[in-house]
């Protein structure tokens, strides 16, 4: 007779979670476009999302918010399904620089708002998004860390709802990244050096800021993936009307 085991709270959302991506020992992803659907921050749907301070480190962005919003890959895709993302999207729509804030438009273009609605400040809310489907394009494999032992993949693009058939699919024998062997475990040499506390090599470089070369913000964005951001004359938080995340961005509420 095999083991008996203790049961606290919901047995198969314990098991979903224990198969997401959301750190650990998962491996990496292969880079590419996956299908997930917009769900809580917190399993128990008591907290769908998240709206932070965007950055703690640049003065630049002294005032600036963001929301952090949860993403699972689907259950029927191919590869990773029931792995969950975490990203941070900006609550305001251009980067110190002067550039254009690509991943607020991605981000609530794909969730459904239009050009009209940039332009009034009148954006979706949590309780609209979530469940909503998504593209969510994953980065080439970063390199392990303390918190992703095998490594991780960092959330590259967020664009509307696609196909099944774009997601990557492995191959046996294929590895993932350099540092994995073909069944996702260290490679002896990568072990090796982690032990002597040397640096591997072709470590991804750190992300300086949202807007650096290193971050996937930066690069260009996939054909077709965000609403026309052109002739947006006012930001989508100068309403004071606005919804429940603009609400949220205005007092610090977590949802």
């Amino acid at each position: 007779m095999g083991f008996q085991f203790q049961t606290e709270g919901n047995i198969e959302d314990q098991f979903d979670e224990a198969q997401s991506g959301g750190g650990g020992s998962f491996p990496p992803l292969p880079a590419g476009r996956y299908q997930a659907e917009i769900v809580p921050l917190k399993k128990d749907g008591s907290q769908l999302v998240e709206t932070v301070e965007f950055s703690k480190n640049n003065p630049a962005y002294a005032g600036k918010q963001g929301v952090r919003v949860a993403l699972r890959i689907v259950d029927d895709s191919p590869t990773g399904a029931k792995r969950q993302y975490f990203t941070r999207v900006p609550l305001f729509t251009q980067w110190a620089s002067g550039k254009t804030a690509r991943p607020f438009f991605n981000f609530f273009g794909a969730v459904g708002a239009t050009k009209e609605d940039f332009k009034r400040g009148q954006l979706p809310g949590p309780e609209d998004f979530m469940g909503k489907r998504v593209s969510l394009t994953l980065s080439d494999p970063i390199e392990p860390d303390n918190w992703n032992p095998l490594g991780s993949n960092d959330v590259a693009w967020i664009n509307p709802a696609g196909t099944i058939a774009d997601t990557p699919v492995r191959r046996p024998g294929v590895t993932v990244a350099p540092w994995l062997t073909p069944d996702d475990e260290l490679t002896p040499e990568f072990a090796a050096a982690q032990g002597a506390g040397q640096p591997s090599q072709g470590a991804a470089p750190a992300q300086a800021s949202w807007e650096s070369a290193a971050s996937p913000w930066a690069s260009s964005a996939p054909a077709a993936s965000a609403p026309e951001a052109s002739n947006v004359t006012a930001g989508p938080w100068s309403n004071p009307q606005g919804d429940g995340l603009q609400a949220a961005a205005n007092s610090g509420k977590s949802f």
